[in-house]
């Protein structure tokens, strides 16, 4: 008996730690769009005015009409900025269109400012990582 509660409980608390809603808002709009696509990660040195990042500051990156995840610089360096469009249908129309990525800094008050550099997506095979240093001219507002 003390079993299957036990074996109960621990179900429960597994799946509800795992039903987040971010999980939810980041799933593709429909199943008819299929499987999500393979990701870019860029990652590489960062400068501001021409100096090494300061450590703690935000980047993102913008592509279409979605975005990446923020993350902190580190030792004036910046990883893991994950791009990946929701599915292979919105991958294909993005690589067609030859959507641009920007990438930003980003202020605790959610002002940015775009880094010199750019990148082109393309349909991807397989997940890609991109080394790609980036320069900004001032820290966002």
């Amino acid at each position: 008996m003390n079993s299957k509660l036990l074996y109960f409980l621990a179900t429960a608390l597994i799946i509800i730690s795992c039903g987040t809603t971010e999980v939810m808002e980041t799933m593709p709009p429909s199943p008819e769009e299929g499987p999500p696509a393979f990701p870019y990660v860029f990652m590489g040195d960062a400068s501001v005015d021409d100096k090494p990042i300061r450590e703690g500051t935000i980047i993102l990156a913008k592509f279409g009409k979605s975005k990446s995840k923020a993350v902190a610089t580190l030792s004036g360096r910046y990883m893991n900025v994950l791009v990946a469009p929701y599915s292979l249908k919105e991958a294909e129309l993005l690589a067609k269109e030859k959507a641009v990525i920007t990438f930003h800094l980003q202020s605790s008050s959610g002002n940015t400012v775009e880094s010199k550099e750019t990148f082109i997506m393309k349909k991807l095979d397989s997940p890609e990582i991109v080394t790609m240093d980036l320069h900004f001219n001032s820290y966002p507002q």
